[in-house]
């Protein structure tokens, strides 16, 4: 398993320092896991090797500590070799220095299926005097060079794509990846969807990151789920609804609903709200059903848009919790919300949980 997108470049004003935590997800024994650094240009900086966890326990430390490092790696990937009969989680918690602003990457186990669908990629202005940013970092985990394949379809334009070659347990980090498959064109700005292709059947390690610009230079940010076979519903896979929860009306934080194509035949999607106390919003007991293709696989708005363009009626105010429960028929697709802070404009990205 591999984590990507670490960077510490100390903790001054400016960049990132990030911090590790492990814990055991076994209650009845030990856990024990390798932890391999590694920079930029794929060299091992540090190895921890057999390192024990005890049943249940949790550690956390920064980066540098855990691994004694004398001078910051910049941009690092973490791989982790697990013991026998071991359940270790580590979660890399990248912060930014102005803002104390963070955002959370985790271990997972390897991509399914043939593509990787990241949404929710910008480089735009929106609401409240936000501006939106997307950064993507990319790793490959193989021993050999692989050459992966990043496709960028956005909302009403062309798409676009462009190859990354990349070393054994290389790294690159890409801090403005709409601008950056343009090059060496401007496009307009706009937000879409990124795809990424595995080469001879490997995916890269991703981390993906929108975020918005702060008047102090900082970044108020939200980590981007990667979507593919293996965390939706639908389709080929075992799972045929979702559940999406963490929303809220717009008075209380704005919300963005999304929705994804993943792989196969069109997607359709029956959704069903409800507020904190488990009241159904839909009116009528109509559910709200969308279609999201192969061509146009990525659909997002305003939560209440939503409501007031399908079912022709207001979202109701002062709702601090909506929840959705959705069937997932036709292709594998996913869904998600981006629900953003109304005095900071720092979102959070919450992905829909599969289910049979």
């Amino acid at each position: 398993q591999w984590v990507t997108g670490l960077r510490h470049n100390g903790t001054g004003v400016d960049g990132f320092r990030t911090n590790v935590s492990l814990y055991n997800l076994r209650q009845d024994r030990d856990s024990v896991v390798t932890l391999r650094l590694y920079g930029p240009q794929g060299q091992l900086l540090k190895e921890l090797n057999q390192k024990s966890l005890a049943p249940l326990g949790y550690e956390q430390h920064s980066l540098m500590s855990l691994f004694g490092l004398g001078e910051p790696p910049g941009v690092a990937a973490l791989r982790l070799l697990l013991g026998p009969d071991s359940d270790v989680g580590v979660n890399v918690s990248v912060v930014d220095n102005r803002t104390g602003d963070p955002s959370l990457q985790t271990n997972e186990l390897l991509p399914s299926g043939s593509v990787l669908v990241i949404p929710g990629v910008a480089r735009l202005a929106g609401a409240s005097g936000s501006q939106w940013r997307s950064s993507l970092v990319l790793t490959n985990p193989d021993s050999q060079g692989r050459s992966f394949t990043v496709k960028f379809i956005p909302r009403n334009a062309p798409a676009l794509e462009k190859p990354v070659a990349l070393n054994s347990w290389q790294t690159v980090a890409i801090q403005d990846v709409v601008s950056w498959i343009a090059e060496p064109y401007q496009v307009p700005d706009n937000a879409g969807v990124l795809l990424i292709f595995p080469s001879g059947g490997v995916f890269p390690a991703v981390s993906a990151r929108t975020y918005n610009l702060a008047a102090d230079g900082g970044t108020y940010g939200q980590t981007l789920k990667a979507f593919h076979v293996g965390n939706s519903a639908g389709g080929s896979t075992g799972y045929r609804r979702l559940y999406l929860t963490g929303m809220a009306s717009e008075d209380t934080a704005r919300t963005n609903l999304g929705f994804v194509h993943v792989e196969g035949d069109t997607v359709n999607f029956k959704v069903w709200f409800y507020d904190e106390g488990g009241n159904l919003l839909n009116p009528n007991n109509r559910p709200y059903t969308l279609a999201v293709s192969r061509t146009n696989p990525w659909d997002q708005d305003k939560l209440e848009n939503r409501f007031r363009n399908f079912f022709g009626v207001s979202l109701p105010a002062s709702r601090r919790v909506i929840s959705a429960i959705m069937e997932v028929e036709g292709g594998v697709g996913q869904a998600y919300a981006s629900v953003v802070d109304n005095k900071t404009n720092d979102p959070i990205f919450i992905p829909a949980v599969a289910a049979p």
